[in-house]
């Protein structure tokens, strides 16, 4: 009798250290946690509407909330330049290969109709496949990398998948969002700046291919949903940084 008591006593008090232990990490990481996302955020509107823009945070649907939504948007903000409305930028939680969403950036202009540039803020998915999505292209010889003679720019290299839908640095190259491909066809032939171009899928990599394009096709909706509609925005400013640190 003392067993069947003393039993579930001990694995109860087992229990509640441990969640104490969980729960009393979770409060003094916190902080470290928020702080390394506001970093890689800062670092996402940098790199795809360049440094020293103001960015205000706008509110996002009830459709936020729901996790199980192939797509869902997390964080819609207006980005402006010396007080002028630059474009905006939905935050978007995309479904992949890998069991952890994509979590990328996509920057519109301020009608909603190009898309200025899209970034990968984080990403688990298959390596040398899936992930290819983050891969930057290096035209350096070996012999130079030996020699460290490779060439340093000021802004770092952006992965050439993601340089497909446009640069900041050129307005030229900013997608149309009426040339974006459907979900079923990656491969349609693109008018770009009035040059033929094809969105080029990640080899051997359909579905994380297909989850970023879903994923902007969702941040487009949310975008111009809230610029139709006038939704009023929370006090959250914040000026982006120059984009040149890696996110860690």
């Amino acid at each position: 009798m003392k067993n069947t008591i003393r039993f579930p006593l001990v694995l109860g008090i087992i229990c509640l250290v441990a969640a104490a232990g969980v729960g009393g990490m979770y409060v003094l990481t916190r902080p470290e946690i928020e702080a390394r996302e506001k970093k890689a955020r800062e670092r996402a509107f940098a790199l795809v509407f360049g440094p020293g823009v103001e960015v205000t945070e706008r509110e996002t649907s009830a459709e936020a909330a729901d996790v199980s939504k192939p797509a869902r948007v997390t964080l819609l903000a207006e980005v402006r330049r010396a007080g002028n409305l630059t474009g905006y930028a939905a935050i978007v939680e995309t479904k992949g290969y890998a069991a952890e969403k994509i979590r990328m950036m996509v920057g519109t202009d301020p009608r909603a109709e190009r898309i200025i540039g899209i970034n990968i803020i984080s990403q688990k998915e298959t390596p040398g496949l899936g992930s290819r999505v983050d891969e930057v292209e290096s035209h350096a010889t070996w012999w130079k990398k030996l020699t460290g003679r490779v060439e340093i720019s000021g802004e770092p290299e952006r992965p050439w998948f993601q340089k497909q839908f446009g640069s900041h640095q050129d307005d030229s190259t900013w997608f149309p969002v009426k040339n974006l491909p459907p979900l079923e066809d990656t491969k349609r032939t693109q008018e770009v700046g009035g040059t033929p171009r094809q969105i080029q899928a990640i080899t051997g990599a359909t579905i994380t291919t297909k989850a970023v394009i879903r994923g902007i096709h969702e941040a487009i909706a949310a975008i111009r949903r809230v610029k139709d509609s006038g939704t009023a925005h929370s006090n959250t400013t914040v000026e982006a940084s120059k984009g040149n640190e890696p996110a860690r």
